[in-house]
């Protein structure tokens, strides 16, 4: 997302520029409407849109983040302003403690969950935000794995080391997001990381951003297949699945939230001739089961054929 400027000016025009020679598309942050809830700050927020609509890296709009129901009329009422000032863009807002509720007030639903801040942690807590933000079943639903350090944000305090996510739990909040009915990510944050993370900080973990996102990209016509499953039953506690026909052929996704290892024996519903690991960890296929032992955040995509 691209944050208001106090002013935008020419340099803003070559900055939008530079991103669509780049390839990088923009959702630009409108959701300072917050302020401005009236008439009058629609329209100003719509005119500012409209100026801003002829640059094309632009492809939508931020509209809000993290509000109650209560807020719901008056963001859709936003919404369909947008929608008549720039039909040709996008509205993504972010919300994962009322989805349902808000649905009207856009067109793809975004879900946060930043469980990263000290110390050793697991990662449950990714369905217990981010998965209801899909149970609801918005038409689109892009996610926002935490790629960001909570110090950046927060008061100094010598007795909390705030740190940045490792890669592997990078890689475990992506997975869980597609596990989740994700059809979507955005990684928070870019603009900040390369603010505060000058030299070797900044290209390291950004690499990592770039390492994770580029293992699951080879899929995108699975995950984004018209015949997903909601996933496979029998999985335990902390362990989190979702399974896809797509072009004929299932496929299945297993990943442990936890840091422990979890012993996993999923029914598949008929029988397999044979199975193999797309991405991460192999289970064993058992004609009409899959089972092992899947690590510390653990992920494993399995590509299954032979179904009968």
């Amino acid at each position: 997302t691209e944050y208001w400027p106090g002013k935008w000016n020419q340099a803003g025009s070559k900055y939008y520029d530079l991103c669509a020679e780049n390839g990088i598309d923009i959702l630009y942050n409108l959701n300072h409407i917050y302020h401005n809830a009236t008439d009058e700050g629609i329209a100003r927020f719509c005119a500012k849109a409209k100026d801003l609509s002829v640059h094309r890296a632009i492809v939508g709009w931020y509209s809000f983040d993290e509000v109650t129901k209560d807020w719901a009329p008056f963001l859709e009422k936003f919404r369909r302003a947008l929608e008549k000032t720039t039909p040709d863009k996008v509205i993504w807002y972010v919300n994962i403690h009322e989805p349902e509720p808000l649905l009207p007030c856009g067109d793809i639903q975004g879900g946060d969950c930043y469980p990263i801040d000290v110390g050793g942690r697991d990662l449950v807590a990714m369905d217990k935000y981010v998965a209801k933000c899909t149970r609801c079943r918005p038409a689109a639903a892009w996610h926002c794995p935490q790629a960001m350090n909570w110090g950046w944000y927060r008061t100094p305090d010598p007795e909390r080391e705030y740190r940045y996510p490792t890669e592997q739990e990078l890689r475990n909040m992506t997975w869980q997001s597609v596990a989740a009915g994700a059809n979507g990510l955005i990684y928070y944050c870019f603009h900040t990381m390369r603010r505060l993370l000058p030299g070797d900080g900044y290209r390291t973990e950004w690499n990592k951003v770039l390492k994770v996102s580029g293992e699951f990209t080879p899929f995108f016509d699975v995950f984004l297949s018209v015949d997903p499953h909601d996933g496979l039953a029998g999985a335990p506690k902390g362990v989190f699945t979702r399974n896809w026909n797509f072009r004929g052929e299932e496929w299945a996704l297993v990943v442990n939230g936890t840091n422990a290892p979890k012993d996993v024996a999923l029914p598949l519903g008929r029988r397999y001739g044979s199975a193999s690991a797309a991405f991460g960890d192999a289970l064993r296929l058992d004609g009409r089961t899959l089972s092992g032992v899947l690590p510390p955040l653990g992920i494993s995509f399995m590509k299954l054929k032979g179904g009968k």
